[in-house]
This record gives C-alpha cells, sequence and structure tokens, in this order.
C-alpha cells in the first residue's frame, strides 16, 4: 500500500467516534460479519471471527474453525434488562452444532459505574443467553473490553471482610486488541484500517507512557494499595501476564488481606502501625518459614527485597538465618551483575535485616524498574534450591 492508504489521525473516524456507543457499534458490526448471509470483504468477515476466537480463548474454549461452519449470528446493542444494559450481546450457531452467547461489556476510557455493575450483567446476561437458545447448554462467554489503560481491574469485588466475588467476567485489554488488529494497519477496508491504526496509537501512547519517570504513569503518590497494587503487576509484567484477576482470598489471624494468583504467588496487603498502608508481593508459602518477597510502602519510594523467617523453634531458625545470609550475598551479587547504579544504597532507606535490595523507583520508568523482575526470575532458581532442604 501506498503513504495514502495510511490514515493521518487527525483524519481518523475514531479521533471523532470517541464514545463507548460508537467503539462498541464498531464491535457490534465486526461480530456481524461472519454471518454468512454476509457479503461484506473476506478480509473484514475473518477480522471478525478473530474477534469471536479471542472472546472463546479468554475462557479456554474451542475456536471456531473456520467461516463455514458458522450457520447463524445475530448481534443485538444496548440489552436492557432489570438494572443492566449490556453494550454487546451476540448470538451464534455454527453447522457443528454449537450454541454459542457472548456477552460484551465494552469500556474506552472509564471505569465500571457501579461497583457491582458486571455481576448484574453476568447474572443479567445469562438469563438473556439461556432466553435465546431456549436450552442449558449454551456456551456462555462474558467479555470485558478495555482498550485504555486499566489497573483498577473490576473483575473481582471484595465483601467488607475484603473476600472476593468473581463477576466471571473475563478481559480482553488495549494490548490484546493491539495484537489482535496489528495486522489490519494496511487494510484494504477503511474502517478495519482507522481501528487498527486507532488501537496501535493508543498501544503507542500507553506504551510511551510506561518509558517515561512513574510519576507520569501514576495518578496519586504510592499512598494507596490501589496504586501499589498497579505499581507491582507492571514491574513483574511477565509474572502478571496471564494472571488478570486472583483466584482467591482470605484474611489471616493478624488480618492481613491475601489475594492468591496461584499456589505460590500472592501479594499481601496491610497497615503499618503509623496508619500507613502497603503491599508485598509473594512467591512462597507462608508455611514454608523462610520466604522472599517485594514491598512497596506508602510514603518511601523504595521497591524493598526482603527475606523473611517465621520459624519459632531455634534450632530451624538458627539454620534459615544462615541460609539468610548466604541467599543475601547471592542476591546482592545479581544485582552488581544486572543492574548496578539501580541498585539504591542511600543512607535514607530502613536497615532491616530482612531486606536484601532495595530500588529507588523516584525518577525512574517502569522499563527501568522491569530490570528487578529480570534479577528476581534469576534468584528465584537459587532461592527455591537453597531452602529446598534447608530443616
Amino acid at each position: 500500500m501506498n503513504d495514502k492508504s495510511q490514515i493521518k489521525s487527525e483524519y481518523n473516524i475514531f479521533h471523532f467516534a470517541t464514545s463507548e456507543l460508537s467503539h462498541s457499534a464498531f464491535f457490534a458490526w465486526l461480530i456481524k460479519q461472519i454471518d454468512p448471509q454476509s457479503d461484506y470483504s473476506l478480509e473484514v468477515r475473518e477480522q471478525g471471527l478473530e474477534l469471536v476466537n479471542e472472546c472463546l480463548k479468554t475462557y479456554h474454549l474451542e475456536r471456531i474453525n473456520g467461516l463455514e461452519d458458522i450457520d447463524l449470528v445475530e448481534v443485538e446493542r444496548e440489552v436492557k434488562r432489570e438494572n443492566s444494559k449490556i453494550d454487546i450481546t451476540a448470538f451464534i450457531r455454527t453447522k457443528s452444532g454449537r450454541k454459542i452467547g457472548i456477552i460484551i461489556e465494552n469500556k474506552v476510557g472509564a471505569q465500571e459505574s457501579r461497583k457491582n455493575q458486571l455481576l448484574d450483567y453476568y447474572k443479567n446476561g445469562e438469563n438473556i443467553i439461556k432466553e435465546h437458545f431456549k436450552a442449558n447448554d449454551a456456551e456462555k462467554v462474558f467479555i470485558y473490553l478495555k482498550s485504555d489503560y486499566d489497573y483498577d481491574d473490576p473483575l473481582v469485588r471484595q465483601d467488607s471482610e475484603g473476600k472476593l466475588s468473581p463477576t466471571r467476567f473475563e478481559k480482553i485489554n488495549w494490548k490484546d486488541l493491539y495484537h489482535l488488529f496489528e495486522k489490519r494497519t494496511d487494510s484494504q477496508d477503511s474502517i478495519l484500517r482507522s481501528y487498527a491504526l486507532w488501537i496501535k496509537e493508543k498501544h503507542d501512547s500507553i506504551q510511551e507512557k510506561l518509558n517515561k519517570p512513574i510519576e507520569h504513569l501514576l495518578s496519586e503518590k504510592i499512598n494507596n494499595q490501589i496504586e501499589q497494587e498497579r505499581l507491582i503487576k507492571e514491574i513483574f509484567e511477565k509474572t502478571f501476564s496471564d494472571k488478570k484477576t486472583p483466584s482467591w482470598s482470605k484474611k489471616d489471624r493478624h488480618g492481613y488481606l491475601f489475594y492468591y494468583y496461584g499456589p505460590e504467588l500472592f501479594l499481601k496487603l496491610g497497615i503499618s502501625r503509623g496508619g500507613g498502608r502497603w503491599t508485598e508481593l509473594w512467591f512462597e508459602d507462608e508455611k514454608k518459614s523462610l520466604n522472599y518477597f517485594y514491598r512497596i510502602e506508602a510514603g518511601k519510594s523504595f521497591i524493598y527485597a526482603k527475606l523473611g523467617c517465621w520459624e519459632r523453634d531455634s534450632v530451624v531458625r538458627e539454620k534459615a538465618e544462615l541460609k539468610k545470609k548466604e541467599l543475601r550475598d547471592k542476591y546482592i551479587s545479581l544485582i552488581e551483575n544486572r543492574i548496578k547504579s539501580d541498585r539504591d544504597n542511600s543512607s535514607s532507606k530502613p536497615t532491616y535485616a530482612t531486606i536484601i535490595g532495595a530500588f529507588n523507583f523516584q525518577g525512574k520508568s517502569i522499563k527501568d524498574l522491569r530490570k528487578i523482575e529480570e534479577v528476581h526470575f534469576d534468584f528465584l532458581k537459587i532461592f527455591r534450591e537453597t531452602i529446598k532442604n534447608y530443616k
């Protein structure tokens, strides 16, 4: 394609059609094109199927193998049911006998307007799909589609005790959308090309922010746990890449809240004696006594890599202290070899015996701080091997 086929930002329809209604109309239109009665271009119809298959993938459901398997597609917009108004509802029948219902809540820049909005959408969406197909065996898919930067994840809700209530929605975010449409930036279809260029611009803009000092990314100082969780997830991007939401949560007897993302990965949230909030990222089960984790505290511009020992038996504790020294030396060696000048040695940081490394994030970009995760992957192997039989 020549340069004229590329659309300058100021002429792209999606720079005018910025509302959720406009973007929802585009996605609904795209899904509708997979219907066998559509006479739209094959490229657009195939992209519609790719979008549907991306929705199925988030639910770990079998993809639809090709347009030739589609029997009927019905798409509805702004479906009202009780206290819900669902953005996109798609009903798909395949020649191989599948019945698929897809509920999409689309957000461009805004967050959810009500605390339990997605919980209500799931309940009402289930009934809508069941009524449409007049059957209980339909495959049901619930998608939270977010094309802007999003960290305050609405896919789970907390009760008064901090326990999680899953909404049953799965997220497709700005990164997913970029990868889904990136090959369409030179599409022959102007609508498809316009959206592909728009989401690329959005993706590149967010990536640019991630490469600037984190003050450009964070809306507030790191004084609340939403911001702390957000920063941890950005730094440990690879660790959280396939873990968009915690699977379960609990409170321990001390009142600390745990969000589990896997059997050996969880966030621990708490409040210090001075009232400041802190968030820790753990990689080992606390029952193993010797642990390795990272901590961010309100009012502090450091990320601390820490070792802790909770064993009460004096003999075991003495052995654990020796292992801590051994691990600390190995961690510092890794820092010196991999991060060097990014390691912080200032006297302003606490001198807790548990600290094995401290990193000043003031003036650093997320890209800079992701070097911590590189060190972490190396150290985690050493850590697990070292403590395997330390008792």
